[in-house]
């Protein structure tokens, strides 16, 4: 199984050098860092993503015991290797959590906004339910996050395909029955053009 390790705890510390260079040489990134993808989870708390990203890269996330109640399992940012990919994936602290409060929002957005930057692709990770909720479906979070990854790189001298990252909307959940699925994703897409084209440029 693949290894893993903590980035950043849940206080928004860098976590030990030791543990990550451990990780880099256990994973064999030193060979070929070129050749890795990065992929990111964001979501709320006990929403399934450490579960959702283990299952997706054979990942050793940590994962919540449901039958001790519903309770936060990730703190901070973890990474690992994907099990057959050259790929780094990182699971984020769940937002909206009870234990965090409200002083979890301000590592919500930096967290979030850490893996933006880094990521090629970010999985937003929503149950079905919470679409058309503004906090529960991270939509308040992500108008913060491009926000303020638009303040530090819209100046940016690099070329702009080379910070793009895409955003995969996981719905989970979801049923045919209740709410067509073409309906989920117009909501979707409608959400974030409507933040997108609320942010001043």
């Amino acid at each position: 199984m693949a290894a893993k390790t903590q980035l950043i705890d849940g206080e928004s510390v860098i976590t030990a050098p030791e543990g990550v260079e451990a990780f880099i040489k256990a994973s064999g990134l030193l060979s070929s860092p070129e050749a890795y993808g990065t992929v990111a989870v964001m979501g709320p708390q006990s929403s399934g993503k450490s579960t959702l990203m283990n299952k997706l890269f054979g990942t050793p996330f940590a994962v919540m015991d449901s039958s001790a109640g519903r309770s936060q399992t990730t703190l901070g940012i973890w990474v690992s290797k994907a099990d057959s990919n050259p790929l780094l994936v990182l699971d984020l602290q769940g937002t909206d959590s009870i234990e965090g409060g409200e002083a979890s929002k301000k590592f919500e957005r930096q967290s979030s906004l850490f893996a933006l930057a880094l990521s090629d692709v970010l999985l937003v990770n929503v149950w079905f339910q919470d679409l058309g909720r503004h906090d529960a479906s991270n939509m308040s979070l992500l108008r913060t996050v491009f926000e303020v990854h638009l303040q530090l790189f819209a100046r940016s001298e690099a070329p702009a395909a080379s910070s793009k990252t895409t955003l995969l909307f996981v719905i989970r959940d979801h049923i045919e029955q209740q709410t067509p699925f073409a309906r989920l994703e117009e909501m979707v897409r409608r959400d974030i053009a409507t933040i997108w084209g609320s942010i001043e440029k």
